[in-house]
This record gives C-alpha cells, sequence and structure tokens, in this order.
C-alpha cells in the first residue's frame, strides 16, 4: 500500500499513505518514525523478494 501511494507520487504524505493502507497515522509513525524509514522498510522487502526468487531464477530455462 505504501509502495503505491508513493509510486503515485513521491511527494505523497505520510497521512494519504496511512488513509490507503488502512491505518491510522500514529500506527504509521510508530512503525516508521521518518518517511526514511518508510522507503528503506520498502527497499529492504524488494531485496528480499528478489534473493528468495534467486533460485527460481537460476534454474529456469533462458528465454
Amino acid at each position: 500500500m505504501a509502495r503505491e501511494g508513493l509510486s503515485a507520487s513521491s511527494a505523497a504524505s505520510r497521512t494519504a499513505i496511512a488513509k490507503r493502507a488502512g491505518v491510522g497515522i500514529g500506527t504509521l509513525y510508530r512503525h516508521f518514525p521518518t518517511r526514511e524509514a518508510l522507503v528503506l522498510e520498502l527497499y529492504r522487502h524488494d531485496l528480499h523478494h528478489l534473493i528468495d526468487l534467486a533460485p527460481e531464477l537460476r534454474d529456469a530455462p533462458p528465454r
């Protein structure tokens, strides 16, 4: 949800991101006290997803 909010506009407010995610602004601030913390967590999530896909991608036949 945060990714969609930031994809729509890199200047999306955290209030808008929280609303889109269906959580209160306090919840968002508790988990991600800064905008940087939120973006960093999105990056970590993407990186872990790529790491998880590595064996599958390695074993896939070339296209």
